[in-house]
């Protein structure tokens, strides 16, 4: 632990800074202010300040949790085809479950408290969900598959301009 005292309007700030969770409890401190004399005085006394310091345990905070990110997916497919790509799920970074004192302080009973699952929901941009009947999404745990099954062309190109039809998906 390391303390540091400053002087601030006519008093003493005592701050404190620890990452080890071995300070938490009560220090019993003591303060000793000393005064210099000016020339030809005699030295001013000595005071004593005894006083308490607690450091108490952090509080948890999930936020501090680091999460790796799946990299973006591309699919491509023909007409009356149905390529499938199974979706990854973002997974916490394990080193990040012990690396400060708030993140520590979310371990109860040896058990993490904060949520460390992550789901799929999978749409359309713009639009509420997935095109219908082009694409289907299994987001079971265990499977996480989108299917695209194009039966017409009008999937696969727009009609004005005869350019390959492409669909962007976000995941949330």
């Amino acid at each position: 632990m390391t303390v540091a005292a400053t002087a601030v309007t006519n008093q003493m700030q005592i701050t404190a800074t620890t990452s080890n969770e071995n300070d938490i409890s009560t220090h019993n401190m003591v303060m000793i202010t000393s005064l210099s004399p000016t020339q030809g005085t005699s030295a001013y006394p000595t005071m004593r300040t005894t006083f308490d310091f607690i450091v108490n345990p952090a509080v948890c905070n999930c936020a501090l949790l680091d999460w790796t990110i799946p990299a973006k997916t591309t699919l491509a497919t023909k007409l009356m085809q149905t390529p499938t790509v199974t979706l990854q799920m973002a997974t916490v970074v394990e080193a990040s479950k012990t690396a400060v004192p708030a993140i520590r302080a979310c371990i109860v009973a040896g058990v993490m408290s904060c949520d460390m699952t992550s789901s799929l929901v999978l749409k359309e941009k713009g639009l509420t969900g997935l095109p219908t009947g082009l694409m289907t999404f299994n987001a079971d745990v265990a499977s996480r598959v989108l299917s695209v099954t194009p039966t017409t062309s009008s999937q696969m190109t727009t009609k004005v301009t005869s350019v390959k039809s492409v669909y962007t998906l976000e995941m949330t």
